[in-house]
């Protein structure tokens, strides 16, 4: 779910006083105010934005995955992860992590990453 340009969020442990303008505004409904707090903090300007496929439901993914880390969604083949961040090996080791079978559909520098790690894992854990 894109995030509104016109929508704002902000942290509340900032906020240290309110001011009366007098301006006013007509509210809109919102489906989940929730839901777009969660995208807005995934969707900030990371160096990477990801998008994972799982092949478990969304429910199920979602209860792995605090809003706060990405938004997850229904998708054909069960769910998809959409995350951000400035570093690649961190999204490797959080989507690693999850113990789950993924996909990475974007970036191609995460899916380099996975395999850069797994060629290195590789060669120092051999069977003997």
């Amino acid at each position: 779910m894109p995030v509104p340009v016109d929508w704002r969020t902000f942290r509340v442990d900032r906020v240290k006083e309110v001011v009366v303008t007098g301006h006013t505004f007509t509210p809109r409904r919102l489906d989940d105010p929730g839901r777009l707090v969660a995208a807005a903090i995934s969707a900030t300007p990371y160096r990477y934005h990801a998008e994972v496929r799982f092949a478990i439901s969304a429910e199920d993914l979602a209860k792995r995955v605090a809003p706060s880390v990405g938004v997850v969604e229904a998708d054909d083949a069960g769910s998809l992860l959409r995350l951000g961040a400035d570093d690649a090996t961190w999204l490797a080791s959080y989507l690693i992590g999850l113990g789950l079978p993924f996909e990475v559909v974007r970036p191609a520098e995460l899916r380099a990453e996975l395999h850069e790690l797994a060629a290195r894992l590789a060669q120092v854990h051999t069977p003997r």
